[in-house]
């Protein structure tokens, strides 16, 4: 039967403060990347919304002419 020799593999953070850390970075990196595709939707939502208006506007002055 082969065991596998973990002689090189990363040691496991034993110390809470490391680990709470690593956990941490995970979340804000979590945190960031939703916060930013919230944030692009928002802006090509309202960028839409924005040349929608234009449009609009410009077709209501053409039949008021």
């Amino acid at each position: 039967m082969y065991i596998p020799d973990n002689t090189n593999a990363l040691p496991l953070h034993t110390n809470p403060a490391v680990r709470a850390t690593n956990d941490m970075s995970l979340f804000y990196w979590f945190v960031a990347i939703i916060g930013g595709l919230i944030a692009i939707t928002l802006t090509y939502v309202s960028y839409r919304k924005y040349k929608g208006e234009q449009k609009k506007r410009e077709k209501d002055k053409e039949q008021n002419s």
